[in-house]
């Protein structure tokens, strides 16, 4: 009785937040439709639901191939893409990290941020390079996913950009630097009290700030 009433929730009502959480339903049920019959009933508003990466990590594995189809997708919204870049991450790991370093140079900031936080977590043996790029990306929400990805991996040969972002014109991004140089110990904060302690300026605000939370996790 569940699988037809939540075909009918997916297919006919009137609210996008419940047809999503029917396709979540089905799919937890191994009876979710093709992906491209799910996505046209959850509808292009849906689409930019949080709930859809919900959706998208709960995807099987004999199913993957759906998502890197739409990861793919040359007329697939962005944020779909974003969405499916991330769930590949997770489940499909280093046999699509040439794939991911690809999708770094798309022009949209949703699919470049998500590629590059999908290298941050499988990894890749230019990771320096790549995040150093991505660092310089005209598009706050790269560099941001470029800083936290080298807190992340601990890498010590990025705490000079790092540091450079800590002036960057955008919050979240010198937000994400500061805490990226707190997770790389000892050099990252040793380098943070040293700004933290210089003359009053964007950087030793934000070193100061990012310091004053306590302990790093």
């Amino acid at each position: 009785m569940a699988v037809p009433a939540l075909l009918k929730a997916l297919d006919k009502d009137r609210s996008r937040e419940v047809r999503i959480a029917a396709a979540i339903s089905l799919c937890d049920l191994g009876a979710l439709p093709p992906l491209e019959i799910a996505l046209a009933s959850i509808g292009i508003a849906g689409q930019r639901s949080r709930r859809l990466v919900d959706l998208f990590r709960r995807f099987p594995t004999d199913r993957v191939d759906e998502l890197l189809d739409y990861a793919k997708g040359a007329n697939v919204p962005a944020y779909v893409k974003a969405c499916a870049i991330d769930a590949l991450a997770r489940t499909s790991g280093l046999q699509l990290s040439r794939f991911f370093l690809l999708a770094v140079q798309d022009p949209s900031p949703d699919v470049a941020a998500a590629a590059i936080r999908a290298l941050g977590r499988i990894g890749h043996p230019n990771m320096p390079s790549i995040l150093a790029d991505a660092m310089c990306s005209g598009a706050w929400a790269v560099r941001s996913e470029a800083a936290d990805a080298a807190g992340r991996l601990g890498l010590v040969q990025l705490i000079p950009t790092l540091t450079t972002l800590l002036d960057d014109e955008t919050w979240p991004v010198r937000y994400a630097a500061a805490k990226a140089m707190r997770a790389i110990l000892p050099q990252g904060e040793l380098m943070l009290h040293k700004i933290a302690s210089s003359q009053t300026s964007r950087s030793q605000r934000t070193a100061s700030l990012a310091l004053s939370e306590g302990p790093a996790a």
